[in-house]
């Protein structure tokens, strides 16, 4: 019965010693909130590289910039009229 004790024993001074420390909720939404800004990152490089839609939307308006903000204007005046009805 006693070497039964004392494998019983041993395994839990095992256990705890392998515990890790619990993370706390801070570093868990900070760990959640680097991963998901890596991965918008990535698709945001993705986008630019050339002939993708964000790097034909950026070339354009660095060509036309009154045009894009007047189209960008009126977009928001169709939105804004939307949204109150």
């Amino acid at each position: 019965m006693g070497e039964l004790l004392d494998a019983l024993n041993e395994l839990d001074e095992r256990a705890t010693a392998l515990d890790k420390p619990s993370i706390s909720f801070v570093d868990l939404a900070a760990q959640i909130f680097r991963t998901a800004s890596r991965t918008v990152n990535e698709a945001i490089e993705v986008l630019q590289e050339p002939n993708m839609p964000l790097d034909m939307l950026g070339r354009w308006t660095r060509r036309a910039p009154l045009p894009a903000l007047a189209i960008a204007f009126l977009v928001g005046v169709r939105v804004a009229r939307r949204r109150r009805r």
